[in-house]
């Protein structure tokens, strides 16, 4: 239950490069999700993707979802300054990746956890792939689970974790971040929370450094992730929604999102290595 009895305004931001197939399917999971709790406003966040990503727009402002669309490619990091700058005027800010599948009362939960504290500013999501940040893996709360995408069992996994309280974790994956518009506003470089010189890898890491803020990870949200989106379903036999890939695409074709645009990241990064020496 909310302390206060009017509902927490909530930016929820979507961001996508591409791929628009799982785009769509996280648009259509957050719709058809219950969030009752919160008075949200749901956000897609392009990063000039060349597919049509207008398409997938078209098909959901009817039923309330905004639009914004870089106009060059420039980086993940970007967008999240960009969903900051949309929603500065609302209590809270969700950030989540485009390759995602929601459970009931997801949103609900992690700002129901950071309304009803003042200890924390950062709520998080239990998921299958937390990547370097194994607090957060749903395996720790669901004994032999077995990752799957079907929605029923994504949401009888939330229905289990309903009752289990938050823990404090020390940083979380940028895939899915709940944060107070205070704690955004309060820590900027150049007027923005997240530093673009990160553009798309180690912005969440960079921020969790330098402004170390109080995390929690939420056991009642939980957001099934695919991660890896370019990797053959073979590997991922169990996930129902992940394609096939033409292996006859040159490698570097499907990866040239990441080689053009991280450059500068790993250049700064073997820069930082090599001064050492």
């Amino acid at each position: 239950m909310f302390k206060n009895f009017e509902k927490p305004k909530v930016g929820i931001i979507l961001t996508s490069y591409n791929h628009i197939d799982y785009t769509e399917r996280a648009i259509e999971s957050f719709y058809s999700t219950v969030n009752e709790k919160i008075d949200y406003e749901l956000w897609l966040l392009d990063d000039c993707s060349t597919e049509d990503i207008e398409g997938v727009y078209n098909n959901y402002k009817d039923v309330g979802l905004q639009f914004y669309k870089n106009s060059n490619n420039v980086g993940l990091t970007s967008l999240w300054n960009k969903g900051f700058e949309l929603n500065r005027n609302k209590e809270y800010l969700i950030i989540c990746n485009n390759d995602v599948i929601f459970s009931n009362h997801w949103a609900d939960n992690l700002i129901c956890s950071l309304r009803n504290t003042h200890l924390f500013s950062i709520a998080v999501p239990i998921t299958n792939a937390p990547g370097p940040i194994p607090a957060q893996h749903v395996a720790n709360f669901v004994k032999n689970y077995i990752p799957s995408d079907d929605k029923n069992k994504i949401n009888l996994i939330a229905e289990k974790m309903k009752d289990r309280a938050p823990r404090s974790i020390k940083k979380a994956n940028g895939f899915c971040l709940a944060i107070k518009i205070s704690l955004l506003s309060s820590n900027l470089i150049n007027g923005l929370p997240f530093n673009e010189n990160y553009p798309i890898y180690g912005g969440e890491d960079d921020y969790f450094s330098r402004v170390k803020p109080q995390t929690m990870v939420v056991p009642s949200s939980f957001i099934f992730h695919y991660k890896q989106v370019s990797v053959d379903r073979k590997n991922f036999p169990r996930q129902i929604f992940r394609p096939e890939q033409n292996n006859n695409i040159n490698i570097y074709d499907r990866y040239k999102y990441y080689f053009n645009n991280n450059f500068k990241w790993y250049f700064s990064k073997c820069t930082q290595y090599f001064s050492r020496f």
